[in-house]
């Protein structure tokens, strides 16, 4: 979501994961139902795309080790190589 606030990323988000929590795919069997998750990462200056990725790729793990059916908000890690 380039050009996109933090804060309006992670609403968007939010609404897609309570869509998809709340949806029903399948007809048969009713109980039938799935959730995902999601990490963010907000791109700094100077970071190359590699490094957006892998903050996002990490906010996601870290969603998923969390409990999974969530948003993970990536902000404050440093980026690759810059530890």
């Amino acid at each position: 979501m380039p050009r996109t606030p933090v804060d309006e990323a992670a609403s968007i988000i939010h609404c897609m994961l309570t869509f998809v929590r709340d949806s029903k795919p399948l007809p048969d069997p009713s109980n039938f139902s799935y959730t995902f998750s999601a990490g963010l990462a907000v791109a700094k200056s100077g970071d190359t795309l590699a490094e957006v990725y892998r903050r996002a790729d990490l906010a996601l793990y870290g969603a998923k080790v969390a409990g999974r059916d969530r948003l993970q908000i990536n902000i404050d890690f440093p980026s690759a190589g810059k530890r």
